[in-house]
């Protein structure tokens, strides 16, 4: 049985929040709401949605009142972020960047980056800096067919995960 491999998956997350504009944005607030959504969120990591890909520029405004504090007018908003959702069991396409005896070290979308042990790796070689069993080669800029078994948000601007090896791509 042949299994589909596609591109990285990702999905589209629905969100609602509160964002604060002074009265001085309030002419064009529609787009300076969108623009708050994008700088916050767009290649971004966070461990309750993964890899942040995009913001979706309908955003749709549910409420919005004026703050007794100072002001200002807090909207309540609701959007979608398009997401590649990092999590255990999940397959993806990685790139090899850095390849040693122990470990190949490659990304996922650039932003997540990945460890592979060479022990998943059943039958191959490790020579002249890469790794071979028969035809096949697995060198720096080989894209390969992972499963994610760890997970770990490092910062809000990397995710590092730990795969194990399915197969070579190209």
């Amino acid at each position: 049985m042949s299994e589909k491999i596609l591109e990285n998956q990702s999905e589209n997350i629905k969100i609602t929040k509160n964002i604060e504009l002074t009265p001085d944005l309030i002419g064009n607030h529609k787009q300076e709401l969108l623009n708050i959504l994008t700088e916050f969120y767009t290649g971004k990591c966070f461990s309750e949605y993964g890899l942040v890909k995009s913001v979706d520029p309908s955003v749709k405004i549910i409420d919005n009142i004026i703050s007794r504090v100072n002001c200002n007018i807090i909207f309540y908003v609701e959007f979608s972020i398009n997401v590649i959702a990092v999590s255990i069991g999940k397959k993806y396409v990685m790139q090899v960047d850095k390849i040693n005896s122990k470990h190949i070290i490659g990304n996922i979308e650039e932003k997540i980056s990945v460890l592979l042990r060479t022990e998943t790796l059943k039958n191959y070689i490790f020579e002249n800096d890469c790794f071979r069993r028969g035809k096949n080669k697995i060198d720096i800029g080989t894209k390969l067919f992972v499963q994610i078994e760890k997970v770990k948000y490092k910062s809000i601007d990397e995710i590092m995960v730990i795969v194990k090896y399915c197969k070579i791509l190209y």
